[in-house]
């Protein structure tokens, strides 16, 4: 009853709750998948990096 008669999310609400579910389907500028953001990390890494490079693919492998 509460719910449907007086609940009204803000504008700000409603939109980090599509954000969260659709990000990519209602932003051209949503961020990247982890996958995305893997696949980019990989694509960079050098002998100097890889040690940074690894602990963000950890913490990545986290999200998925």
């Amino acid at each position: 009853m509460v719910l449907k008669h007086y609940f009204r999310p803000g504008r700000d609400d409603f939109r980090k709750a599509l954000m969260t579910a659709m990000p990519q389907m209602l932003s051209e500028g949503a961020a990247p998948s982890p996958r995305e953001q893997m696949r980019a990390i990989l694509e960079e890494m050098t002998s100097r990096t890889w040690e940074r490079n690894r602990s963000e693919l950890l913490r990545l492998l986290d999200h998925i």
